[in-house]
């Protein structure tokens, strides 16, 4: 089963089996650690009481704390700390995929729509349902042939298709790399449906505004440019963003949301100074 956003995952018979041990957080879960901080970062930068400027340092303590914070090890982990960040789950895991919005919402329209899915679906059991619907649309009948791939038992397999058990963020992404899908496809079709956006703005690096090379969107650039000199590296999307900049540019609104959409949502991971005024 094809999926958008998804050309560079493995494929199931390519897929080694990974090792286990105590430091199975692997590039994947470090890279969602970055992207929460980046989001943390602008977040704490731009809320109303904050004072202008960059953040103070923070203490060891804090450090230790955050650290913690920003390398979850599960879903729930994630959307814990997605909470505290003010962003959707599902941003910050396309990020870390290297798609695009539109891509995003491709790829979550591209997969099968479980059975027993409705709504108030708790989030396990609804992430696991889509797995195990996916795997079957993919031509993976038996659990076994994949849990072997991924190191792991059939009963442990199980459990996670089932929601009864929680999966860990690295054998998730084994999990939908086994497949060719995407983790932030899977989790958005399960969580907020596969014909919806998800809720809420995403953080997106300026530097693809700024170096757009389209005729049309010359004043996007120069916006993005002024941006940029005010020590801003990130745009948060989203739609009072848009409307401002569309108002600012003179650039249809719904063409320059499209635009955004196509960018890639991969962040840089410098913090913005300061609040963009958008």
């Amino acid at each position: 089963m094809p999926v958008p956003g998804a050309e560079n995952q493995d494929s199931l018979t390519a897929m080694r089996t990974p090792t286990v041990h105590s430091e199975h957080r692997d590039d994947y879960t470090a890279a969602v650690g970055a992207i929460l901080g980046v989001y943390r970062r602008h977040r704490d930068t731009t809320r109303p009481d904050a004072p202008d400027g960059p953040l103070a340092a923070p203490t060891s303590t804090q450090d230790r704390r955050g650290e913690r914070e920003l390398r979850p090890s599960s879903l729930v982990q994630l959307a814990a700390a997605c909470a505290r960040a003010r962003v959707a789950p599902v941003w910050v895991l396309a990020a870390a995929d290297g798609l695009t919005a539109r891509d995003l919402l491709a790829a979550a329209r591209a997969l099968p729509v479980p059975r027993e899915q409705v709504a108030g679906t708790p989030p396990a059991v609804a992430v696991g349902a889509m797995l195990s619907a996916t795997r079957s649309a993919c031509g993976v009948s038996s659990g076994k042939v994949l849990a072997a791939r991924l190191g792991v038992s059939h009963e442990a397999l199980y459990k996670w298709e089932r929601g009864t058990t929680e999966i860990p963020l690295p054998r998730l992404r084994a999990y939908c790399r086994g497949l060719g899908v995407p983790v932030s496809a899977v989790v958005a079709a399960a969580t907020t449906g596969s014909s919806r956006a998800p809720e809420g703005g995403y953080l997106l690096d300026l530097t693809h505004p700024h170096t757009d090379p389209a005729p049309d969107y010359a004043r996007m650039r120069g916006a993005a440019t002024v941006l940029r000199e005010q020590g801003l590296t990130v745009l948060e999307v989203d739609d009072r963003t848009v409307a401002a900049l569309a108002t600012a540019t003179g650039i249809d609104r719904t063409a320059l949301r499209e635009r955004l959409d196509g960018y890639p949502l991969t962040l840089p991971l410098g913090v913005p100074s300061r609040p963009s005024g958008y």
